[in-house]
């Protein structure tokens, strides 16, 4: 039976964009370009868009700069760092990641502690040559490190040091709670053809764009939700175990250091109207604390806290009435709980640190346990004024001397210069 001209046409229709994709897609492959692995995070569907750096040349040699439109004063903002496009022989590259606590916001790029390490390991160790890169975005949470991390992972490093987790609450992000995406989506999600358009198609958007994080407190932030909250610790573990995994493969050491948190800040739950009636005890501990009647404010504290234990503010005074009467270690205990009951925390809570105490026992990796190590020192001399997690010059240069002396300690300098 003759096909008539009709169907053929139809057959190929069919054939052909079948097989300029299958052809496509076996290329790709090949080549590991669009490799799904390295694009999309299965939380948000969140994949890198921008190289970091890119190859220029400076002073007649070729070099890594960081991207111009990531430099500058600027939400996602990153420090102008540059390094060689080739690794000298001998030199151990280490990658500082994190979030503005790293970049050094409110200080220096010479006071924040990535410049600083790399001083003192200069110092200590001279024979070596040390590059220390400060790849600490402005804004940044765990899910967007992670795709940064992706991208060091190209250029030669020995060793990642991870200082993150006072952002995963402050971008507004949304998760949903459903089932496994359906079988269409779930097959080009896995196709190397369809992540590389798809990408090519938000780099265009892109292009010429300033990043913007926007954030500001609002009152409905101030509902705990704990559907939310467990569903970004679950994601903040992924994000840094899948670094720690990634850095593996390539043979990358890698240091997570906790971060520390300023306590004496007011808690977010106490910027807004209250969304039900205080308690007699606490409105009775505001009243005897204002007068300067610390143990009476105490008693009643302690009061409201057992009526209202996960009531942020009545944890922080309790905190604050105890210091005044110099229990300096149950008013640090108090305070941790404010700052852990936070409505919307702004900065790393104990569950995220002992997120990365636990993948550092997982993994076996090192971890500088820097909430720990400041946690009895004064604050007004580690952090800035007013602020919850940004250091003063003082408390960056004690984060780099704990580092150096971890790295010296474990001896991760003679492991890499080994397989160097």
């Amino acid at each position: 039976m003759a096909i008539s001209k009709r169907h053929v046409f139809r057959l190929l229709l069919v054939v052909v964009p079948l097989a300029l994709f299958g052809i496509g897609e076996v290329g790709l492959r090949l080549a590991d370009i669009g490799n799904p692995a390295m694009m999309e995070d299965p939380f948000m569907g969140f994949e890198r868009t921008y190289r970091l750096y890119g190859k220029t040349k400076l002073d007649g040699r070729l070099v890594y700069r960081t991207n111009p439109n990531r430099t500058g004063d600027i939400p996602g903002a990153f420090r102008d760092e540059v390094f060689p496009s080739r690794k000298e022989p001998g030199t151990i590259r280490i990658f500082c990641l994190g979030e503005s606590s790293t970049y050094g916001w409110g200080v220096k790029k010479e006071e924040a502690f990535p410049f600083v390490l790399a001083s003192l390991l200069r110092e200590r160790i001279p024979q070596v040559n040390f590059e220390v890169v400060n790849a600490g975005g402005c804004g940044y949470a765990s899910y967007r490190i992670r795709l940064i991390a992706l991208e060091l992972l190209e250029y030669e490093p020995d060793v990642f040091i991870l200082y993150v987790g006072h952002n995963e609450f402050v971008e507004k992000r949304i998760y949903q709670e459903v089932g496994p995406p359906g079988v269409i989506r779930s097959a080009l999600v896995r196709s190397y053809l369809f992540n590389t358009l798809r990408s090519g198609v938000r780099r265009v958007k892109f292009l010429n764009s300033k990043p913007v994080l926007p954030f500001e407190l609002d009152e409905g932030m101030m509902v705990r939700d704990e559907t939310q909250m467990r569903l970004t610790y679950e994601h903040y573990r992924y994000c840094v175990e899948e670094i720690v995994r990634e850095a593996r493969k390539r043979k990358v050491a890698v240091i997570l250091a906790t971060p520390a948190s300023n306590l004496y800040v007011v808690p977010n739950t106490l910027k807004f109207a209250p969304r039900e009636p205080l308690s007699e005890h606490y409105l009775r501990g505001l009243r005897a604390y204002a007068d300067s009647r610390f143990r009476e404010a105490a008693e009643e504290f302690r009061k409201a806290v057992a009526a209202s234990p996960s009531f942020a503010g009545s944890h922080w005074y309790l905190g604050l009435a105890l210091e005044a009467l110099g229990e300096k270690e149950r008013a640090r205990e108090e305070l941790v709980r404010s700052r852990d009951t936070d409505a919307f925390p702004e900065r790393a809570t104990s569950a995220t640190n002992n997120i990365l105490r636990e993948i550092a026992k997982a993994y076996d990796v090192p971890l500088v346990d820097v909430e720990r190590e400041f946690l009895p020192l004064d604050s007004s001399d580690l952090f800035l004024e007013g602020d919850n997690v940004h250091l003063t010059p003082r408390g960056h240069r004690l984060l780099a001397e704990l580092l150096a002396s971890r790295i010296i300690r474990e001896r991760l300098v003679e492991a890499v210069s080994h397989e160097i």
